[in-house]
């Protein structure tokens, strides 16, 4: 394209310049040897020495004043091939033609169309090496997301493993059925732990039977029906949200939370046309709970930004004697 505009400028410059006499086939083997050392040499030197060496190795790595000095030798040494190119295409010392004067203004013209090359090969390679730096950094974002949601993983399976087993082998002295079947509850939860966060995205459904087997486990816990509240409006199917991304609230609000029947956890959640509400609420009494929370709120707020980008809204702040965590998610 570059060639074909230097093509295009000098014929319309010969053809309505020429003699009658004169064959257009003439004017156009004329000025094509004349193109290819005049500005094709030149430029394509200039601009892949931007592209392979000014660029990557100079000014990538701030070498300014090397960059500089460089790039003028690059150019005069490309606009002296290119005229050394033009000659031998014309099979005549065309550079020197009118002597020095006219061959100094060549290959400062020359000097200059390498430059202009050489600044956007700089440019071509600095854009190309950004985006591919950005998609670098994208991708060790999401792997350090994936990082973090399997180590949280690794640090809840054990401390609610070992709890839960307690409970279980306490309540198994007393009713053995009932101790069988929060053993078939503990091991349902475990296989959705382990199975169900390998996806980003699953049915509300499957998230809400997760919560019931964790939920069901933490009344074994408390040893009472009452230590929490489900409220659940609005149509659930066909809803999907990230995969396990209410479980590290409500762990939450049973860690930090000051829990009994009096003050159970209340989870509320509503479906709308256009999006998502997920609450859940628990009192801290004389507890003091930051609303910037620990590594599972933080993970929350950034998977959702990863997934969503400014369609999904978390918040945790405290509300005189609750601790209130909201999840906005608009739906696709």
């Amino acid at each position: 394209m570059y060639t074909l505009l230097f093509l295009i400028f000098f014929l319309t410059l010969a053809i309505n310049g020429k003699e009658p006499q004169q064959d257009l086939s003439q004017i156009w083997s004329l000025y094509f040897r004349l193109i290819i050392g005049f500005a094709f040499v030149p430029g394509l030197l200039g601009f892949y020495y931007g592209y392979f060496i000014g660029f990557p190795r100079l000014l990538s790595k701030r070498k300014n004043k090397a960059f500089v000095f460089y790039s003028i030798l690059a150019t005069i040494g490309a606009a002296i091939l290119g005229g050394i190119t033009m000659s031998i295409c014309n099979r005549s010392n065309i550079l020197f033609a009118d002597g020095w004067n006219s061959a100094l203004a060549e290959l400062l013209v020359m000097s200059f169309i390498g430059i202009v090359n050489l600044t956007l090969g700089c440019i071509v390679r600095g854009f190309l090496q950004s985006t591919h730096d950005f998609r670098i950094k994208e991708q060790l974002a999401q792997d350090r997301l994936e990082a973090e949601l399997h180590l949280m993983r690794i640090q809840v399976n054990p401390h609610f493993l070992f709890n839960t087993l307690n409970n279980i082998d306490a309540l198994s002295h007393i009713s053995p059925e009932k101790a069988s079947e929060y053993l078939h509850r503990l091991s349902h939860f475990m296989r959705q732990l382990v199975y169900e966060t390998e996806t980003k995205l699953h049915p509300l459904d499957r998230e809400i039977m997760l919560l019931e087997d964790y939920l069901a486990l933490q009344k074994l816990r408390f040893k009472s029906e009452q230590v929490f509240r489900w409220k659940i409006e609005g149509d659930t199917e066909d809803v999907e949200i990230p995969t396990m991304i209410t479980l590290p609230l409500i762990e939450n609000a049973f860690k930090h939370g000051d829990i009994n029947v009096d003050q159970p956890v209340h989870i509320s959640v509503r479906i709308e046309p256009s999006l998502g509400f997920i609450s859940i609420r628990n009192s801290i009494g004389q507890h003091s709970v930051s609303a910037e929370g620990g590594l599972g709120l933080e993970l929350t707020r950034k998977r959702l930004k990863a997934l969503y980008d400014d369609r999904a809204q978390f918040t945790a702040e405290c509300d005189g004697q609750e601790f209130v965590q909201t999840l906005i998610i608009q739906k696709l």
